[in-house]
């Protein structure tokens, strides 16, 4: 977002936590990534919610918001990156607008038959994400890493030693060596099998 609304010609300012600072227009992601961090779109601003991160169940509790589009998609919830299936929650004269800008065919038609059959599922994958996120943090905290909490489907952290060699284990982290700030943190997904969970805490595990 911050790349197409420089495109576009608009001056950026970011925030970190707190009140905003004044601006024409807001764009909040909650939960934050890499924070994972949840926050509520404060009141008095007009913009834009990305819930892409959100659990299905406090998704379907925000409803209509005046002046505000909520943004959100399955590729993160359901780990399937190259489903491409979004959708805008807004006023009736905000998404008449947003239909201009709309390519000719904005949803495939492999995703189109997959949504059907993915939605039932969103109640259960909510639990499963809560449930494998209690387990990653329980797991860090054991072998003292400090732990961000997270309301997101993965957890930033970081060791009070030395970084694990995740790269032998064949487990992908995200280091953020853009922001000085992050020195020292990774984000890490939630594994997705026993398997997954054996090769991460391997790798977790002080070697002698």
């Amino acid at each position: 977002p911050i790349r197409c609304a420089e495109r576009a010609g608009c001056a950026v300012r970011s925030f970190v936590s707190g009140a905003p600072p004044a601006a024409d227009a807001l764009w909040l992601t909650t939960p934050d990534n890499p924070t994972g961090r949840s926050d509520l779109f404060p009141p008095d601003f007009t913009g834009v919610i990305d819930e892409s991160y959100m659990p299905f169940a406090e998704r379907q509790r925000l409803g209509l918001q005046t002046g505000v589009i909520r943004v959100g998609s399955l590729t993160k919830s359901f780990c399937i990156p190259g489903l491409r299936l979004g959708y805008a929650i807004a006023e009736t004269e905000l998404i008449a607008r947003l239909r201009q800008w709309l390519p000719p065919w904005p949803a495939s038609t492999l995703a189109l038959h997959l949504l059907p059959a993915l939605l039932p599922e969103a109640d259960a994958r909510d639990r499963q994400l809560v449930a494998a996120r209690r387990r990653l943090h329980v797991l860090l905290v054991r072998y003292d890493w400090q732990v961000h909490p997270s309301a997101a489907s993965f957890i930033l952290a970081r060791p009070n030693g030395p970084m694990p060699d995740f790269a032998s284990r064949c487990i992908l982290v995200r280091h953020f060596s853009e922001w000085p700030q992050l020195a020292g943190w990774i984000r890490i997904g939630l594994p997705g099998s026993e398997s997954d969970w054996s090769r991460l805490e391997e790798a977790l595990c002080p070697q002698p």
